[in-house]
């Protein structure tokens, strides 16, 4: 058995051994990417037609997203009920 002493937010020793500390942590810097998922919502219909300033148009395409979205949820929730 070990005698275990410190926090997450701090530091933590085993047995009076210092296995790890914030202090010393090394900080690593997130690199920004020119990557763009095609799953990325600035691909949808609609945004990229309200983006073009025509509201209405993208409204539209809204909806029809949105009519997609319920009835494949429909689908799944019938296919659920069958297994």
């Amino acid at each position: 058995m070990s005698s275990i002493y410190g926090t997450y937010l701090g530091f933590v020793d085993f047995n009076g051994r210092r296995y790890w500390d914030v202090r010393e942590q090394t900080i690593f810097k997130m690199k920004q990417s020119n990557i763009v998922l095609p799953s990325d919502a600035s691909f949808r219909p609609d945004v990229q037609v309200m983006v073009t300033g025509n509201i209405d148009l993208a409204q539209t395409k809204k909806e029809e997203l949105e009519q997609l979205q319920r009835h494949d949820a429909r689908l799944r929730a019938a296919t659920g009920k069958k297994h």
